[in-house]
């Protein structure tokens, strides 16, 4: 019997794994630290030793995979404080930006959207030309709420109320009446 364990398998822990090789005398087990449940997707070496066992052949253990990403640092405390207050500039800068990144993520699909924001909420199309945020957020402590209607023969393209909030940003509502974006923030 072969068995195979990641070191960051969060499926099928390996202190489980070795138990079930220590169940079986003559099994072969194999660590691939780094590694998550998908042993042989993550690691060219955990092939080798896949196909040198079936071959009757020994292999050398498999070096540590490489992390795709970094690990995350560590969470503040309950109760630390966090980041700071954006002001008016910066919280329409956020908007614009998360606002365009809707117009794009729209156009690519055509009108027919579902889509969830890189921070968190929800973009979804109400028809192939209006689209509603709900807590749509880019940017951790912005969100967008409200809808837009894609228009073309509006200037910019577009119509709409979007309300602006969240714990970083300063509060207002922004209104695209075709020919220009405005609104009060603050």
């Amino acid at each position: 019997m072969l068995i195979l364990s990641g070191g960051r398998d969060v499926r099928t822990a390996t202190s489980e794994a070795r138990q079930v090789a220590a169940d079986f005398p003559r099994s072969r087990f194999l660590l691939v630290d780094g590694s998550g449940h998908d042993v042989t997707d993550s690691s060219g070496c955990a092939d080798q030793f896949v196909a040198a066992w079936v071959n009757g052949r020994r292999s050398p253990g498999c070096q540590r995979v490489p992390l795709v990403l970094p690990p995350l640092g560590a969470f503040p405390p309950p109760g630390a404080p966090g980041p700071a207050k954006l002001t008016s500039a910066q919280t329409l800068a956020v908007a614009l930006n998360t606002l365009h990144e809707v117009e794009a993520t729209f156009f690519i699909n055509g009108g027919n959207t579902l889509s969830v924001g890189l921070v968190g909420g929800v973009l979804r199309s109400l028809s192939s030309y209006e689209v509603r945020l709900s807590r749509y957020a880019d940017a951790s402590g912005v969100t967008l709420n409200g809808t837009a209607t894609h228009s073309p023969s509006a200037p910019d393209g577009w119509t709409g109320e979007v309300s602006v909030s969240g714990a970083r940003a300063v509060y207002g509502a922004l209104f695209d009446d075709r020919h220009r974006l405005t609104g009060t923030l603050g």
